[in-house]
């Protein structure tokens, strides 16, 4: 039986959606290669998109909730999104970085 993850993309609504869309396409798309039961939430980019995450959230059984943070964002957001996570599951974040590999030495 494969675990089901449901993966909890978020962004900043002043960022660059072309980017920002690309980062969570390729993220969604490691992830899905893994051998998981896979669940996408929409992209968490402002308050009243956190609270129907965490509607989603409690409707949606999962045996690991991934916040996946794809460029700066508010962490009331992150919160807001996950606080009513159960704590039976379990949560973990994971981050990007969007800079050229040749600009940047550290993420």
């Amino acid at each position: 039986m494969k675990p089901k993850v449901v993966m909890v993309p978020f962004g900043d609504r002043f960022y660059p959606q072309d980017l920002l869309g690309a980062l969570i396409e390729r993220s969604v798309n490691m992830v899905a290669g893994l051998d998981v039961d896979l669940v996408t939430t929409q992209t968490v980019n402002s308050i009243p998109d956190a609270l129907a995450v965490s509607r989603q959230l409690e409707e949606t059984p999962a045996d690991l909730i991934l916040g996946f943070i794809s460029c700066w964002m508010e962490p009331s957001n992150f919160i807001a999104a996950l606080n009513k996570s159960s704590i039976s599951q379990s949560c973990c974040g994971a981050w990007s970085c969007s800079r050229p590999k040749r600009a940047a030495t550290r993420c």
